[in-house]
């Protein structure tokens, strides 16, 4: 199971579907590329919850 996958709307293909949303930033020059931030995007249906000492953990609220 990979993180942040549901069923959504992805632009890529045109429809819903299940997969991930990633938003990328970069630089570049010329020939040249470089990423300097990636962010997948995260569901509705998924909620990140921290603990005192700092950890977060994802969890998964399944609508039926």
């Amino acid at each position: 199971m990979s993180a942040c996958v549901s069923r959504q709307y992805l632009g890529c293909i045109g429809k819903t579907d299940n997969g991930q949303i990633a938003v990328a930033a970069g630089l570049s020059q010329s020939e040249y590329y470089t990423p300097i931030d990636m962010r997948l995007f995260m569901p509705k249906e998924w909620k990140i919850i921290k603990s005192e000492d700092g950890m977060a953990f994802i969890i998964i609220w399944q609508f039926v």
